[in-house]
């Protein structure tokens, strides 16, 4: 059930900060089993279902009556959720309203009647409680901003990053020159390269590839060294890049969905035997 009327006791960061948590619950597993039971087809008709409305609070619950056994029965309060962005634009417009009203009063103090003073409390308490939530709302959604925010910025720092690197690797190819190996060559330089543990190898290990290549200088040789680990470089970061993407676009699916879903009330189950 999604709604916009909050109660005042709810707090919504709270809520909102143990979403993932009261979801992987137990005793929500055992809600939304219940809540199936009752919306799925029953072929064996062991249970009557039953919609009731909350005279207090006119809110629609779920009855499970057994048919073999006239006492037992089982009461499903659902979840209330609120959409974050709905609420906080009704909250923001509603307490306006009310601060409006209330600045009337004031002026208008001295001939309020009784029950215009008891109208006054009401709306009072009303404004009280939408200006509590909005702080709340609020303060998720700058948390929210600076959670995005760190990761844009931890995204524009590994670019340049990525940038220099790519401009280091073009730079180290062109000082290899007109100087060509084959794939071979190649391929045994980057094993050599990993071998090293990803690093350039000694002096030693170079100038023994020089002579088994045997038309390429030390110098050429430890070009395309550079060349490979430039490479290697540029790949590692331009990875790291794509899961701070990935990361991104995980953090702002959360947020939509849990702002757009936010779960304020919990729900239960009575049980009669």
């Amino acid at each position: 059930m999604t709604t916009l009327n909050i109660p005042r006791d709810i707090n919504l960061i709270e809520m909102y900060e143990n979403q993932t948590k009261i979801f992987d619950s137990p005793e929500y597993k055992k809600y939304k089993d219940t809540l199936i039971k009752y919306f799925q087809e029953d072929p064996s008709k062991k249970y009557e279902r039953v919609e009731v409305t909350d005279e207090k609070t006119q809110d629609t619950n779920y009855l499970l009556l057994s048919n073999k056994n006239v006492n037992k029965e089982i009461l499903i309060h659902p979840s209330k959720f609120t959409n974050l962005y709905d609420y906080y634009l009704y909250a923001n417009k509603k307490s306006n309203e009310i601060l409006y009203k209330i600045s009337e009063y004031v002026e208008n103090k001295d001939n309020i009647q009784d029950e215009e003073r008891s109208d006054f409390d009401l709306i009072k308490t009303e404004y009280v409680t939408l200006r509590k939530h909005l702080d709340e709302v609020n303060f998720i959604f700058n948390n929210q901003y600076n959670t995005v925010n760190e990761l844009l910025d931890k995204k524009l720092k590994e670019t340049i990053e990525l940038s220099l690197l790519l401009q280091d690797r073009q730079d180290s190819y062109q000082r290899i020159g007109d100087k060509r190996i084959t794939n071979i060559q190649k391929n045994q330089m980057a094993e050599e390269f990993k071998k090293n543990n990803l690093k350039i190898p000694d002096d030693f290990i170079i100038k023994k590839i020089s002579k088994d290549i045997g038309d390429i200088s030390f110098r050429e040789v430890e070009n395309w060294f550079n060349w490979i680990e430039k490479t290697y470089l540029y790949m590692k970061k331009q990875k790291e890049l794509n899961l701070i993407d990935k990361d991104i676009s995980s953090v702002l699916n959360k947020i939509e969905t849990e702002s757009k879903n936010l779960l304020f009330e919990i729900p239960f189950i009575q049980k009669k035997k």
